[in-house]
């Protein structure tokens, strides 16, 4: 009996002498001797270290996801609102240093330094754009965005995989104006295209008018005595076609007295 209480006595002194602890895939490990950081990192994998001496530290290396409601004024001093929404990922190459610097903490390190770094670069890029800038060049505000940002957040080791902004929200009476401006603008190219739509029928119609003009014209122009003389031709012409071979049987004098005379003959 008093050997096995030593060997069980030994086996839980060994237990709590060693500890093991697994570093996944999308994680690299630190690990710290008396809470110094030690070198090299750890890769993925499991790893044996001795409690309350070391402890092994993990770093998310995978992409992650920030959302940040953010505000700032426009160059014409208008009242801007967005939210910023991030996806960026620790470097690998040195993150012993990263850890030192700031820890392992995600939700602190974002607290700290990302959220922050989103809403200073959001002000620094939309301070240089108009309200209406900002509707009409959109893609080339978020892409500035994007640049600032990834430049405040590389001196951490933290990467920018990219940058999306939603609608840029004003002020309701910037919106109201905004509005009516739209529908003035429409209203001005309707009238446009309606004037360019009359005044092409109203070419048209001359165009038209001085066609039958000239036609008429052309037509005065041609017409000569053996023009109509040759017309009269081709009525008479159609007159015999038509004639059956019949004399009228009745003749009615021009002279007075009038007289009708019946030329048919007696039966």
């Amino acid at each position: 009996k008093g050997n096995f209480m030593k060997k069980l006595l030994l086996s839980i002194i060994a237990i709590s002498a060693t500890a093991c602890s697994q570093v996944n895939n999308g994680e690299v490990g630190v690990q710290t001797d008396w809470g110094r950081a030690q070198t090299p990192a750890l890769s993925p994998g499991l790893y044996f270290y001795m409690p309350f001496r070391s402890s092994i530290h993990k770093l998310n290396t995978k992409v992650q996801t920030v959302e940040q409601d953010s505000q700032a004024a426009s160059n014409d001093l208008q009242n801007v609102q967005t939210q910023l929404t991030l996806n960026y990922h620790l470097g690998t190459q040195d993150p012993v240093s990263h850890y030192i610097r700031l820890g392992d903490n995600q939700e602190q390190i974002e607290a700290s330094i990302v959220k922050p770094a989103m809403s200073e670069a959001f002000k620094a890029v939309v301070a240089q754009y108009t309200a209406e800038q900002l509707i009409t060049k959109r893609g080339v505000v978020s892409t500035m965005i994007e640049s600032t940002l990834a430049t405040r957040l590389k001196q951490y080791d933290l990467y920018v995989d990219s940058v999306s902004i939603t609608n840029f929200k004003f002020s309701e009476a910037y919106s109201n104006a905004v509005e009516a401006k739209q529908v003035a603008e429409q209203n001005a190219g309707k009238a446009k295209n309606d004037l360019a739509t009359a005044t092409i029928n109203a070419q048209q119609k001359v165009v038209e008018a001085k066609a039958n003009a000239d036609a008429m014209q052309l037509q005065k122009q041609v017409v000569t005595p053996e023009l109509i003389a040759l017309k009269q031709l081709e009525i008479q012409s159609k007159a015999v076609d038509k004639w059956n071979g019949q004399f009228p049987t009745t003749y009615m004098s021009t002279t007075p007295p009038m007289t009708m005379l019946n030329l048919s003959a007696p039966k």
